[in-house]
């Protein structure tokens, strides 16, 4: 009977054993699952701040590009009016004369 009572005593012993064996385990796995999927949010983060800066410098250029490109054809419209000015401006100061001299 006493044997039958140690046999018990130590089966529960081991069970106590395994279930906190178990435990320690499946803390030691939740612990590395948190510090893996910290990791990856970190590397996601990380990434996805890379790509908005690219995208953003991409964005940028573009700008940048564009706003030449208007300023080249807003001075060549400038240009162009000054030249068409400048014609009616010396037609108009010759035909202004020419009627101030038929005047006298």
């Amino acid at each position: 009977m006493d044997n039958i009572i140690n046999k018990i005593i130590s089966l529960d012993q081991r069970a106590w054993e395994i279930k906190n064996s178990t435990d320690q385990k499946l803390k030691e796995n939740e612990q590395a699952i948190k510090e893996v999927l910290s990791k990856m949010e970190k590397e996601a983060l990380h990434q996805a701040k890379e790509t908005g800066r690219e995208r953003y410098e991409q964005l940028i250029k573009i700008g940048q590009e564009q706003e030449k490109q208007i300023s080249e054809d807003t001075t060549e419209i400038c240009r162009k009016l000054d030249e068409r000015f400048a014609r009616i401006h010396a037609a108009l100061v010759e035909d202004i004369f020419s009627q101030i001299m038929d005047l006298e």
